[in-house]
């Protein structure tokens, strides 16, 4: 699954209920062996299932580490 965040709002899918939504899909995702890949304008993530996996890519420098 892809999803295009608006490069206005970077950290709009942190919050709910974007928030527990990215986790659920990337839950659902791993347990088929397939990945959850959010864009923000030129950056790229991998959305990683469980709580804790958002709470770091507030950060745009984080983002950019894990692309």
């Amino acid at each position: 699954m892809t999803i295009l965040v608006d490069p206005d709002h970077p950290d709009i899918f942190t919050q709910e209920p974007y928030r527990s939504d990215l986790d659920r899909w990337a839950q659902h995702a791993e347990g088929e062996g397939r990945y959850v890949i959010l864009f923000c304008g030129d950056e790229v993530q991998k959305i990683e299932a469980g709580p804790a996996a958002l709470s770091a890519t507030t950060d745009r420098d984080a983002l950019r580490a894990q692309a």
